[in-house]
C-alpha cells in the first residue's frame, strides 16, 4: 500500500510524528476495510510498536495472507527476529527456513 511507502519515507527523513500519523490513519481505516495484516505489521514496525505489528502478522497468519512471503527479505523484520512469536509466523510461513541473524538480532 501507498501509505507504508510514505510512512517509510516521512520516517526517514525524521518525521516522526508524521510517519505516525500516517499510521494511525492506515490502522483507523483497517477497521473499516481490509488491509492486509502484513501491511499493518509493516506499518507499525516503522513506528517501533513491535507487540501490535507481531498481532497482525498473528492474524495475517490466521488469514493467509498472500503478503506474508515478503517476511523473508523485507529489512524492517529482522527485529523481531529474536521474538518467539515471529519465529513461528515466519516457520508457518517458509517451514524448516532459518532466521540469519537471529542469535544476534542483526538479519
Amino acid at each position: 500500500m501507498v501509505e507504508v511507502f510514505i510512512c517509510s519515507v516521512v520516517h526517514a527523513i525524521g518525521q516522526e510524528d508524521e510517519a505516525a500519523g500516517v499510521v494511525a490513519d492506515l490502522v483507523a481505516r483497517s477497521r473499516e476495510e481490509h488491509i492486509s495484516g502484513y501491511v499493518l505489521a509493516s506499518a507499525l514496525l516503522l513506528t517501533g510498536d513491535e507487540p501490535r505489528a507481531l498481532d497482525h502478522l498473528e492474524q495475517a497468519l490466521q488469514d493467509r495472507d498472500p503478503c506474508l512471503p515478503g517476511l523473508g527479505g523485507v529489512p524492517r523484520f529482522p527485529a523481531l527476529y529474536g521474538e518467539p512469536r515471529f519465529c513461528v509466523v515466519f516457520q508457518a510461513v517458509f517451514p524448516g527456513r532459518e532466521l540469519r541473524g537471529a542469535a544476534e538480532g542483526t538479519g
